[in-house]
């Protein structure tokens, strides 16, 4: 979590959250998605490709030959790769159970500050590298009105599997914010 001024006006206050470990235990959306693709025999394959690349990407992480920042920067775009030729009524119903399940593990501690927060008039921004539709349920589910995420690629009415735009992290997420 991060307060900062507003400099163009200065009497208010913004107060960043990020998601994923700092207000909830993330791993759901992840989980939801390659859950659905376990329903269908065609999206099996990728599901499995998708979950041996992220086992991999871990032992790296913890063997430290491997950076969490680049952990995200392979295994997000991969995991939008699995949305591709999802409605986004079908992708909106995978991430609605997401944010349900996140919101369940929302630490309190971190919570009750973001409450402080919105009772003293502040805005509040939840701000994550997860899939900017998950975080709008999350955001409606815990009354934070901002949200910024990284951005999926949408034509017509499917998902393409691609990002449309950086991913909401480091420099980029500075730069979306």
């Amino acid at each position: 979590m991060v307060t900062m001024t507003d400099v163009e006006n200065p009497g208010s206050v913004v107060a960043l959250f990020d998601l994923d470990g700092t207000l909830c235990n993330a791993g759901y959306l992840a989980s939801n998605i390659v859950g659905f693709q376990f329903k269908n025999l065609a999206r099996i394959p990728s599901a499995i490709v998708f979950l041996m690349n992220q086992f991999a990407r871990l032992l790296f992480l913890k063997a430290r030959l491997m950076t969490y920042t680049r952990v995200a920067q392979t295994g997000i775009p991969e995991l939008a790769c699995l949305l591709k030729g999802l409605s986004k009524s079908e992708a909106s119903n995978l991430f609605s159970e997401a944010a349900r399940a996140t919101v369940d593990t929302v630490r309190q501690e971190t919570f009750n500050l973001l409450r402080w927060h919105q009772e003293e008039g502040h805005t509040v921004i939840l701000i994550s590298s997860g899939f900017h539709p998950f975080l709008r349920g999350v955001g409606s589910l815990l009354g934070i009105n901002h949200t910024i995420g990284t951005a999926l690629e949408v034509i017509g009415d499917c998902y393409t599997g691609r990002l449309a735009g950086p991913l909401c992290q480091g420099n980029d997420r500075v730069r979306l914010l």
